[in-house]
């Protein structure tokens, strides 16, 4: 952070601002299956997400072991202080507008940041969220084998603070961005249950059917066949003529793809894992190896390089199916069942050898242009979505870096 100070700015410890209370220790007898009125709604690091407090998955504690500080009030902020994971140590979210009949608390591995009465609790949520912050978080834990912050240490840590008035100016600029990342993250789950409802709909059903049979795999249309999948494709290396018009997928896809691109973080185990993404072959450039599993491939238009392994396998589709959208819904609608094929415990590995004996429900090839136009109608919303989000959340870094350093001063009336 720059030691130059904005005028009528401070530098100044974030304790002069607000105060950090330790959560809750209890023991496993504490907890109660239900909250009541002797029970006290515990948030954990899980609860604590970059959007907001997620009230889904929690806990609940004795009301005896919760003292009177640690029962948290509207502008309350819960931070992360402990986690196996280093990244997340720091988080935070703020406890505003909730249900007055609810009390909250949080866990030991979490503190309680609560503003003092000349500073403003969201100008202190978005200072959480800064760059200078994160940087102070990660040279807290520097050197140290646990990833553990001390209340002491984010009291200590220092800011630049404008006079309160610019503080609610700044806070009120941010905070219309937030509710504009808000709804758009809204939209995009809506999208997104959509696009799972549509695939149920369509993958199971088909569109128009009013003649169902009973199959291996339970009722299907009476014009869907029962194939393997092995029917339908190609393992990539097999047939890799360069000038052949193929379309390719890949379960993930190291430089192009990040199983994290369609997974996210909260994935349950490495079995949940499997999953497949299109690839145009255009883009491939393949060369032999002394592996012959491996293949480099490149896509000019994103700049990026990857290889190709076992645990990464693409494949070409073969005639008479539409593989762009219809071919990876169907394949990622049923990746649990190619998860059961896997075999590994910590790494699950699918190979081409079980995928292709894989049955699944296939319809005529017109019907499967149909449900992936449908798909891909859908998909494209989802993209349009996913890119404002990633523009609003850009603008809002943005936002931050100038405002919060006051390399950008704001006009307060």
């Amino acid at each position: 952070m720059s030691e130059e100070v904005p005028q009528g700015w401070k530098k100044d410890v974030l304790g002069n601002l607000c105060s950090s209370i330790r959560g809750v220790s209890y023991k496993p007898e504490d907890l109660r299956n239900e909250k009541s009125t002797q029970a006290v709604t515990l948030l954990r690091s899980n609860n604590i997400q970059e959007g907001g407090i997620d009230f889904n998955n929690v806990q609940y504690v004795d009301i005896n072991k919760v003292k009177q500080k640690q029962i948290m009030i509207d502008g309350d902020i819960a931070v992360c202080m402990s986690n196996g994971s280093k990244r997340l140590v720091g988080k935070s979210a703020i406890l505003h507008n909730q249900v007055i009949s609810e009390i909250f608390t949080v866990g030991a591995f979490c503190s309680i940041i609560r503003a003092k009465e000349k500073s403003s609790d969201q100008f202190v949520r978005h200072l959480l969220q800064s760059d200078d912050y994160k940087k102070q978080v990660e040279f807290s834990l520097a050197g140290s084998a646990i990833n553990n912050l001390k209340d002491g240490d984010v009291e200590n840590y220092t800011f630049l603070i404008p006079p309160l008035p610019e503080q609610k100016k700044i806070t009120s600029i941010l905070t219309s961005v937030d509710e504009v990342i808000e709804t758009t993250q809204k939209q995009i789950d809506k999208l997104q249950n959509l696009k799972k409802a549509t695939m149920n709909e369509l993958l199971t059903k088909g569109i128009g059917h009013t003649e169902f049979k009973d199959s291996g795999l339970g009722r299907i249309p009476k014009s869907w066949e029962v194939s393997r999948i092995g029917l339908y494709l190609n393992e990539f290396g097999q047939k890799s003529k360069q000038n052949d018009e193929y379309e390719v997928f890949t379960s993930s896809s190291k430089g192009l793809v990040k199983q994290s691109d369609y997974y996210g973080e909260n994935r349950l185990t490495r079995r949940d894992n499997i999953g497949f993404n299109i690839i145009p072959e255009r883009y491939i450039t393949y060369r032999s190896r002394t592996d012959s599993n491996k293949f480099f491939f490149n896509q000019n238009n994103l700049n990026a390089t990857g290889l190709v392994s076992k645990y990464y396998p693409v494949f070409t589709h073969k005639k008479g199916v539409e593989f762009n959208h219809f071919i990876t819904s169907l394949l990622n609608f049923h990746s649990q069942k190619f998860a059961n094929e896997g075999v590994g415990t910590s790494q699950v590995v699918l190979s081409f050898n079980a995928l292709k004996f894989v049955k699944l429900a296939m319809p005529s090839l017109n019907e499967q242009l149909e449900i992936a136009k449908i798909i891909s109608g859908v998909d494209e919303n989802l993209r349009f979505m996913s890119k404002k989000l990633s523009q609003t959340q850009s603008l809002k870094k943005s936002l931050m870096q100038d405002l919060l350093t006051g390399k950008v001063r704001v006009q307060v009336h």
